[in-house]
């Protein structure tokens, strides 16, 4: 388990980028939440609660540091506010046709 103060110092370094947050269906039929960090490439955290989503992300930043060999957060544009983009529920629609892209690999 990461440190409280480190994990703290990790949320706070990630206000300065944007979230993208989306309520989506999982594989098991249920929904799940998504927190994606536009600014960093593949920076992505699921859970079955926002609250669950958001503490994973700590975790999800420490992988994504070590597998890109980096030491901190490239600087992110501050602000004086928290910038959130929530999309709209994935649909069955949008749910079927990336099962159909996830079976053609």
């Amino acid at each position: 388990m990461l440190h409280r103060e480190r994990r703290q110092e990790v949320l706070e370094q990630l206000q300065d980028f944007t979230w993208h947050v989306r309520k989506q269906k999982n594989w098991c039929g249920g929904y799940e939440y998504a927190i994606e960090i536009d600014e960093l490439e593949d920076l992505v955290s699921y859970g079955d609660t926002y609250r669950e989503a958001k503490e994973g992300l700590v975790e999800s930043v420490f992988y994504w540091l070590r597998h890109r060999k980096l030491e901190r957060l490239p600087e992110g544009q501050k602000r004086s506010a928290h910038c959130i983009r929530i999309s709209k529920t994935m649909t069955e629609e949008e749910f079927k046709q990336i099962n159909l892209l996830v079976r053609e690999w």
